[in-house]
């Protein structure tokens, strides 16, 4: 049996087998013990991927791990580990998502530039067809003509925001 092995901590995106390819030099992983205190510690990964070279039994002590500053994507704290196997590497993959985005911003009529209450908003998916398909998001102006639209945001990053038609007094 091997005395030592080399670590891989990978990252996929949720309901993906595909590593992610992305650099990072201020993102921080952390492997934990099973009482939540700090085994060891990477900065910085190369290609969605940092490495490690550690003892079986350190592996065998690892139960957690954190991965923070991780760019567009979510942090990760404490998510217990699955450690693979295969050759003289170990792999621990771990499952991210974008971070909640959001977006808000006024109505404004474009003839008197006064702010505009009770106005429906909606956003599309880049180059949707507004007549036809369903919005991401929508939401309406409140008192003072603002909106607010949360997102979790999946692949694509750009879309289309709307103002539905609305009465003149």
């Amino acid at each position: 049996m091997r005395s030592y092995y080399n670590l891989t901590v990978r990252f996929q995106k949720e309901n993906s087998t595909y590593s992610l390819t992305f650099d990072s030099n201020d993102s921080v992983v952390l492997l934990k013990d099973e009482n939540g205190n700090e085994i060891a510690r990477n900065t910085g990964l190369v290609n969605g991927k940092t490495y490690f070279f550690t003892s079986v039994s350190t592996l065998d002590s690892i139960k957690t791990i954190s991965a923070l500053n991780l760019g567009e994507y979510a942090d990760i704290v404490d998510q217990p580990v699955n450690i693979t196997y295969s050759g003289t590497t170990v792999y621990i993959t771990l499952k991210v998502s974008y971070k909640p985005s959001s977006i808000s911003g006024y109505v404004v009529d474009a003839l008197t530039n006064q702010t505009v209450v009770g106005v429906e908003v909606f956003a599309f998916a880049n180059s949707a067809d507004p007549t036809v398909d369903e919005p991401i998001n929508q939401s309406t102006s409140d008192s003072t003509g603002r909106y607010l639209m949360n997102f979790q945001l999946s692949d694509s990053k750009a879309m289309d925001i709307y103002v539905k038609d609305y009465e003149v007094d």
